[in-house]
């Protein structure tokens, strides 16, 4: 027990004060006999024995009274493990203000819960009190260092819920920083967070060295909402083309404890519905929800999946950019002319009007600037010295597609390096037929119908035209990647990268290599490799993350040293940087989910989006004991009405003032008592 006025303790020196009124006020007895009342001296002397135990009783009544005032004045507390003084305090505030404290609680928004309490601890300050203000969304944030709880209370009522996870770690770093500033002997930190479970509580260390800093963590009360969250969305290998149909999957969870059925999620292309349909999932289950629709116009086109409204409203949407370019520009490198008349005749003299066709040496690939380009073929080129690989490397680098044509001139020993180093694709001699004599031939035997390339000629589809009987005399046979045609022995001829935008056929287009240039079937396999390959997004992402630093390539361009991002809630100049891959601007963690333009004067660079995080919709909550063996000596305090007074019980101990006061009323009555009945006798 520890007493936090002991000043007063000095004052118990007046319970001396009954003692000496007692001792000068005893009454003397004069003994006078009186025979006839001699009879009467045995009950005198009970009489006065009675009379001495009350007023011993009286004196230790009014002794105990003054004794129980005087306990009350010098505020005795049962103390803890640490207790403090009443010296002024230092007190760091943590504020765990990401997007997860948007739920909603039984009281309203649980970032309103947050703050109330915050606001309660406030009104404990006292002059001399010294009081910062961190919030921890993203990254810690100093909001100020305040002398008064009026300023830190404007503040905190200001602040909001932003992107990014509660940098836990960074902010007790920060705070513990701060506080070794201060003057004053008592320091406290205030850690008040909804306490969501998450990766940022694994980086904690033991702040048990200083043993001035007391860690004090709010702990709310659980929530039990009704959440459904889009968690992502995908779109699979496919072409995108004005009137094309393409496939969008958006990833939909239950962080819910109970089932929910009938949840309606939509699908908005260019502010217009598109589809809709009905999701039931039981508590924690997740499903995809798959929407296949078209676009009738080329251009930029933004998108979001949607869910109706629930508890926790952020995860409910998600973004996504769509591009279906008006031209699709494609350079071909040819050696062998009669490979390069087909490439021509079925590209550039075909009717598809978004296609511009053109053809170079391999030699003067120098002297082109390959970023006006989205698509290369390399059409039977005997080694890739002849092109620079270097400049292959770095078209695929800024997002474009390759093509590669292995006829009867390539030498695949030649090849297999450089595929290596840029694909999971190897490629083999195989063994010639007898060309041109139709002797000997390979003829294809399955083909990929689920791939976007192949999938006009699926047999599901009563009215898709059927493949031809085809002839190889030359094959490469194709190791690796995602087979696309196979021969009757499994060996590919035509596969896809899992790595890379590129695709290889293992043989050529010149009639001494196969008979495909004969038949109809080239025109739409070139062409849509061509459209898949300029608009495929297997290996980019549709949109970015909030709350995650990121970096977006925005390719050669001639604009000035800064852009302006534009988007949600935000106009901002960001320093446009010079890399490998051309121009990039490096984008801040705590971005609002959104849409967002890049835009230089008049021109818009880029156009994306940015999705909520879908680690702020987990529904579970970090384990106290967790907290304790990572963080050491804390002491946690649970929110409702009266948290300033279990801070200040925690701070100063259980205080017994309030019930020496009761046991002074309760004795002051008994005296009172007492000599009232001294009084009547």
């Amino acid at each position: 027990m520890t007493f936090l006025n002991s000043i007063f303790l000095a004052a118990l020196a007046a319970v001396v004060i009954p003692l000496l009124i007692h001792f000068l006020s005893r009454r003397r007895i004069k003994v006078v006999d009186f025979s006839s009342l001699r009879f009467l001296l045995q009950m005198q002397k009970s009489r006065l024995r009675w009379l001495k135990i009350r007023d011993i009783i009286l004196l230790l009544l009014r002794i105990a009274i003054l004794a129980m005032l005087v306990l009350a004045f010098a505020r005795p507390t049962i103390t803890g493990r640490r207790v403090q003084s009443n010296a002024p305090v230092s007190t760091a505030f943590l504020i765990d203000n990401s997007l997860s404290t948007e739920a909603a609680s039984s009281a309203g928004i649980v970032y309103d819960d947050l703050k109330r309490s915050a606001l309660a601890i406030l009104d404990m300050a006292k002059p001399g009190d010294e009081i910062f203000i961190i919030t921890l969304a993203g990254r810690p944030t100093l909001l100020g260092r305040f002398g008064d709880s009026a300023r830190a209370r404007t503040a905190l009522l200001s602040s909001t819920p932003q992107a990014g996870s509660p940098d836990v770690a960074g902010g007790l770093a920060l705070a513990t920083e701060l506080l070794e500033t201060s003057h004053n002997l008592n320091r406290d930190i205030f850690l008040i967070s909804d306490l969501q479970d998450g990766p940022h509580w694994g980086s904690l260390k033991n702040m048990g060295g200083d043993r001035r800093t007391q860690l004090f963590i709010i702990d709310p009360e659980p929530r039990n909402n009704l959440n459904f969250a889009i968690g992502s969305i995908e779109f699979p290998p496919q072409l995108l083309a004005p009137g094309e149909d393409f496939q969008i999957k958006a990833f939909i969870r239950n962080h819910s404890r109970t089932e929910s059925a009938d949840r309606l999620v939509e699908l908005h292309i260019d502010n217009s519905k598109k589809a809709q349909t009905i999701v039931s999932l039981k508590p924690q289950e997740a499903r995809a929800v798959e929407f296949v629709t078209r676009i009738d116009q080329s251009g930029r086109h933004l998108g979001y999946m949607e869910i109706e409204d629930d508890d926790y409203p952020p995860d409910n949407r998600a973004y996504f950019s769509i591009e279906i370019p008006k031209k699709i520009r494609v350079l071909g490198l040819s050696e062998n002319h009669e490979g390069a008349r087909i490439l021509n005749n079925c590209l550039a003299k075909s009717k598809i009007g978004f296609i511009e066709y053109t053809e170079i040496h391999p030699q003067a690939i120098g002297r082109i600037e390959l970023s006006g380009y989205d698509v290369i073929i390399v059409n039977d080129i005997p080694t890739p010295e002849p092109i620079s690989g270097g400049l292959l490397k770095d078209f695929l680098g800024k997002g474009g597609g390759i093509l590669l044509i292995f006829g009867n001139r390539s030498i695949p020993e030649s090849w297999r390096d450089f595929l290596l180093e840029i694909s999971d694709i190897t490629i083999d001699s195989g063994k010639p037929a007898i060309a041109g004599y139709g002797e000997s031939y390979f003829e294809p035997a399955e083909f990929d119908y689920s791939h976007p390339i192949l999938n006009i000629y699926s047999p599901q589809n009563e009215e898709a035209p059927a493949i031809p009987p085809l002839k190889l005399w030359t094959i490469r046979p194709i190791a690796g990647g995602k087979n696309l045609i196979t021969l009757a022995d499994r060996r590919s001829v035509m596969a896809e990268s899992e790595k890379a935008k590129i695709i290889i056929l293992g043989t050529g287009l010149d009639l001494k290599s196969s008979d495909l240039a004969i038949h109809s079937f080239i025109v739409p396999l070139l062409i849509r490799t061509v459209e898949y390959l300029a608009t495929s997004k297997t290996w980019r992402e549709e949109y970015l993350t909030s709350g995650k630093s990121s970096t977006l390539v925005l390719g050669d361009t001639k604009s000035s040293a800064a852009v302006t991002l534009s988007g949600p809630g935000t106009a901002e100049s960001i320093e446009l940087k010079r890399g490998l891959y051309g121009s990039f601007i490096n984008l801040s963690p705590n971005k609002t989910p959104g849409f967002y333009s890049v835009i230089d004067g008049s021109d818009t660079l880029a156009v994306f989006a940015i999705n909520h995080d879908s680690l702020e919709s987990i529904d579970r909550r970090v384990e106290l004991d967790q907290l304790k063996k990572s963080l050491g000596d804390i002491t946690v305090i649970g929110t409702g009405r009266n948290v300033a007074e279990k801070v200040r019980q925690a701070k100063f101990g259980f205080e017994l003032w309030k019930y020496c006061l009761a046991i002074a009323l309760l004795l002051l009555i008994l005296e009172s008592l007492l000599t009232i009945e001294l009084k009547a006798k």
